[in-house]
């Protein structure tokens, strides 16, 4: 809706599947947060296995086209809006397990709610998402779950704390 637009929105999972019949509804203040699966049922490109750069460019490609901020998720995510770039490498697989991704557009949501920057509110979000899977990776090694991951967000948000 309008609003959405306006206020801002986290396009993630099955919301990816029903906006791939129309994609009217994205715009600047819409953040997208689709793996390389989803990337396939909005654009039909297979990114899957593909290299570094074909996944940069399809990503600013997809960001320039439709006016939004997407996130494509991967070992390397890559953040942009079409003009800014970057790429988050993970140090480790452990957020590849069911449910971290969902943890992460909630975490995005949470900048984009108090900072109302889509690209700056992805990338802190994919950083901070980073942080919580290399601890748990060096904690439990790929044996994670998504409560994990919200179970650690205090303690790595602490790292940041500035007290005036």
């Amino acid at each position: 809706s309008e609003l959405a637009r306006e206020k801002g929105v986290i396009i993630d999972a099955a919301a990816i599947k029903a906006i791939s019949r129309n994609t009217s509804v994205l715009g600047k203040n819409c953040i997208v947060t689709p793996h390389d699966g989803e990337f396939k049922s909005l654009t039909g490109i297979n990114l899957k296995n593909a290299p570094l750069e074909k996944r940069i460019y399809a990503a600013i490609d997809f960001a320039k086209s439709y006016k939004c901020t997407i996130v494509l998720k991967g070992h390397e995510t890559i953040i942009t809006d079409g003009s800014l770039l970057k790429v988050n490498v993970a140090a480790s697989p452990a957020l590849a397990t069911m449910g971290t991704g969902d943890v992460l557009s909630g975490i995005i949501a949470s900048y984009f709610a108090a900072h109302n920057n889509a690209f700056e509110s992805a990338v802190a979000g994919v950083y901070v998402h980073s942080l919580i899977g290399d601890e748990l990776y060096k904690e439990k090694g790929v044996h994670i779950t998504a409560e994990d991951v919200i179970a650690k967000i205090p303690s790595v948000l602490k790292r940041f704390d500035v007290i005036i």
